[in-house]
């Protein structure tokens, strides 16, 4: 627990205080639902909204997912398993590391973080 837990102020009661230093059953006051005609209790972090109402609200504020699509893109590219992989594999220790040369080139160009990544991706389709 990250704090200690109250209990209800009435002698004999082992209850967790809800508001006001009372449990529920000795008078503590509820916070209702703020939708009209809900009668529900107003849960903790739910934007005083019952647990029903605000997933409802949250649906209407998320933006469907679009469905991904059956097909895979098509590729784009050379993928760095191509020439660039084989090269390094087969290097002969003088000059550069191609897999190197390919990396700093693209650093050079300022291209964002990821770019070999996202480049892979295309080029696998």
């Amino acid at each position: 627990l990250k704090h200690k837990r109250r209990y209800c102020r009435i002698p004999d009661c082992d209850k967790i205080v809800k508001s006001q230093g009372l449990c529920q059953r000795h008078g503590a006051k509820t916070r209702k639902c703020k939708f009209k005609d809900c009668e529900k209790q107003a849960q903790g972090n739910f934007d005083g909204m019952c647990k029903s109402h605000f997933k409802l609200t949250r649906k209407e504020l998320i933006a469907p997912i679009k469905p991904l699509s059956s097909e895979p893109p098509l590729p784009t590219g050379e993928s760095v398993y191509d020439r660039i992989i084989p090269a390094s594999v087969t290097w002969d220790g003088t000059g550069t590391l191609p897999l190197v040369q390919h990396l700093k080139a693209g650093f050079d160009e300022n291209r964002p973080r990821g770019w070999h990544r996202n480049d892979e991706r295309r080029a696998r389709g």
